[in-house]
């Protein structure tokens, strides 16, 4: 792209045109995010965090069963991305780690056991060709849980011994030359002599208590993580004599404790699934966690919190959000934005990054062990919500759904628990859940509504009357579909006769119609639009293709495939007034790769939210936008660019305030009480630069 210098007539032409465009409407938005302690692809935390080993110089290496950006281990101090290892690869996601002053070692999904370089990064020696499901480390051995078997071996890879152990879980090595093995599926950890093999004691849990991680600390004390219903960190000791409870830190029972109205909540002592413990030269505690689904379903992320000797919230850091989406509540009116498995809590008059908090976990799996979000293959992480009679209700569907599935909510007995229903759709193609509580579905070119009918006595949404329509005068195919009660305007997304289908995958095809007076009975359509646009600066392969739409208020949001552009269009008549897109502050993905990666909310002060997936860098992108310029919660200073840090479960970043792209054209409106900025202008793939 060039530059070009535009005379001073030119200049003052398109000075009144932003103007123009500033008073009609107000262009300004803000880019927020949520669910990342991190926006950006050089700072992001990696996803479904497994296992987590902390250096005395506190150093957390956290290994990753998948990140989509190749973040597989992580490397961490005082809340901020140190490194990582093999960088771009996710061949090293595995479910252990260990290290020592020199290496560190890791599980891989090739089934080996990989060594690094702690100081180079770099991968050293030959891997060892063994399935490992737990490892620790000394200066001089290794030791790796295979089968019902430990086996050592020398920092270089030599075998030296092995013995049997059956169904041996998390694994650590103590200052006395103790091996400590949690036995899965019961409440032992038992302690071996490093050399012979011999068992030497055993410490007993609670009765329901099982060990998920373990860790040794500066006193030789044992740090156990337990993933029973306790939910929170128990140290025992002396290990060299009979070990006994010496202390637990963290609330009884984790996020589930507590009055019914409390479950699910999470705050800094309130524990979910976890993964990893450590501790660092100064004794603070390290505790690595997950949400549960991270291990059979869709992963509910990292959660690496550290604490002070005192107990005080040293940092965290969070990467709870892969591929789906944030969806907002009306009963909060996007207070509360929901996904999968999270509610994360929202308040849109703090900068970017210091808007969002981890407020709630949304699944038990003690009381619904059936929950699909559990099931293997389910990744069920796009929901819909509606709020009827204060009751609130969710769909969720996968990334390229053919089901949903269906939860409801009772804060009286379950707090913030979403309650699988055991209701499914099945055979769909498409979906939408009015704010009423009515189904819209499509399935080839036929749509139907099913009407809501109320709660069964057991509390489930119930569906009644079905009316179905055929669309196939005007769609060869129906891929999307949205109804707008106030209008009575059912909008379709598809393939018509004049956009037909390019052998597109997933996507919500390049036709959108609109049609008025939909269930009154004087049908009529109103417009039809190609919603694929060309924009080689932004698209990677210029073919603009939609994949994910969603309308809120007066407009219709469309994002695509592989583009970082969000068009806006005018649900009057279809036409595009602008576009969302990315910044310097925050990545917002490479593009949309699932079907229903993209919504939208009108809040009641005037203020548009709208939520898009970022697969990349494991966050949810948060738009806000006030046509109006007159929403009182979307004020926030251009100067704001702070780091500071919050004891509570959430990490505060930068302010971003962002201009439209307009028709092609970037538009930095003048805003008042903001600094001086430069404004670009694309015209005609030329860029004129002035200070306005």
């Amino acid at each position: 792209m060039r530059t070009l210098r535009l005379p001073a007539v030119m200049l003052l032409i398109l000075a009144v045109v932003m103007h123009r465009n500033t008073l009609a409407q107000n262009m300004t938005y803000t880019i927020h995010w949520a669910g990342n302690s991190n926006p950006k692809q050089s700072n992001y935390i990696e996803n479904m965090m497994r296992a987590l080993w902390v250096s005395q110089d506190g150093e957390v290496y956290s290994t990753s069963s998948w990140d989509e950006n190749g973040r597989s281990m992580g490397i961490y101090s005082e809340g901020n991305v140190v490194s990582q290892l093999e960088a771009g690869s996710a061949e090293m996601a595995g479910t252990a780690v260990a290290g020592n002053t020199r290496y560190v070692w890791s599980t891989t999904r090739s089934g080996t056991i990989k060594r690094w370089d702690r100081s180079s990064k770099n991968a050293s020696g030959s891997p060892l060709p063994l399935a490992a499901t737990a490892i620790a480390a000394s200066e001089t051995e290794v030791f790796a849980c295979i089968g019902n078997a430990v086996r050592v071996f020398s920092t270089d890879g030599a075998s030296l011994r092995q013995w049997t152990v059956t169904t041996p879980g998390p694994i650590a090595i103590d200052k006395n030359n103790q091996v400590w093995i949690g036995i899965a599926g019961t409440n032992q950890i038992k302690g071996f002599d490093a050399g012979t093999g011999a068992e030497l004691k055993t410490i007993l849990l609670p009765e329901l208590s099982r060990a998920g991680a373990l860790a040794v600390d500066n006193s030789g004390n044992l740090i156990v993580g337990d993933q029973g219903p306790d939910l929170n960190v128990k140290i025992y000791g002396p290990l060299s004599a009979e070990p006994a409870l010496l202390r637990s830190f963290g609330e009884v029972g984790g996020y589930l404790a507590g009055n019914a109205s409390d479950k699910g909540r999470i705050s800094a002592r309130r524990f979910t699934c976890i993964k990893g413990v450590g501790c660092d030269a100064k004794g603070r505690l390290y505790v690595g966690c997950q949400g549960f689904g991270g291990d059979a379903g869709r992963p509910s992320g990292t959660d690496i919190r550290v604490f002070e000797p005192s107990g005080e919230l040293a940092w965290d850091a969070y990467g709870l959000h892969f591929e789906g989406i944030g969806t907002c509540d009306p009963g909060t009116d996007g207070a509360h934005i929901y996904t999968g498995s999270e509610i994360l809590a929202m308040d849109y008059s703090e900068a970017p990054g210091k808007s969002w908090s981890y407020y709630a976990h949304t699944i038990n799996p003690s009381k619904y062990p059936t929950d699909p979000r559990l099931e293997n293959g389910n990744d069920l992480d796009w929901p819909w919500l509606a709020e009827i009679d204060g009751k609130r209700i969710m769909l969720l569907t996968s990334q390229n759904p053919g089901n949903a599935y269906v939860y409801r909510f009772n804060p009286a007995t379950d707090g913030h628990i979403a309650i699988p229903t055991g209701q499914q759709l099945s055979g769909i193609s498409g979906v939408y859940l009015e704010k009423q509580g009515n189904l819209w579905l499509s399935s080839g070119t036929n749509v139907t509504r099913e009407l809501f009918a109320g709660f069964a006595d057991n509390g489930n949404p119930q569906w009644g009357t079905a009316q179905s329509w055929s669309v196939a005068a005007d769609f060869n195919a129906v891929e999307r579909i949205e109804y707008d009660v106030t209008r009575d305007a059912l909008y379709v997304f598809g393939y018509t006769k004049t956009y037909p289908s390019q052998g597109d995958w997933g996507r919500c095809g390049r036709a959108a119609i609109r049609y008025d007076n939909w269930l009154s009975g004087a049908r009529t359509r109103v417009w039809e639009v190609n919603l694929q646009t060309s924009d080689d600066q932004y698209s990677r392969n210029g073919s603009g293709e939609p994949k994910a739409v969603a309308i809120a208020g007066d407009y219709l949001f469309v994002s695509h495939f592989d583009s970082r552009l969000q068009d806006i269009r005018k649900l009057s008549d279809g036409s595009l007034i602008g576009h969302f897109q990315s910044n310097a502050e925050v990545d917002v993905g490479n593009d949309i790769d699932s079907q229903y990666g993209f919504k939208a909310y009108l809040r009641n002060n005037g203020l548009y939210v709208v939520t898009k997936d970022d697969y990349n860098c494991n966050k949810v992108v948060v738009y806000t936008w006030c046509p109006t310029g007159n929403c009182p919660e979307d004020i926030v200073p251009v100067n704001s660019f702070s780091a500071a840090k919050s004891h509570a479960p959430l990490r505060h970043r930068s302010v971003l305030t962002q201009s439209f792209s307009l028709d092609g054209k970037r538009v930095m409106p003048a805003t008042p009480n903001r600094q001086k900025h430069q404004g670009v202008l694309i015209i005609n793939g030329a860029t004129a630069i002035g200070v306005h």
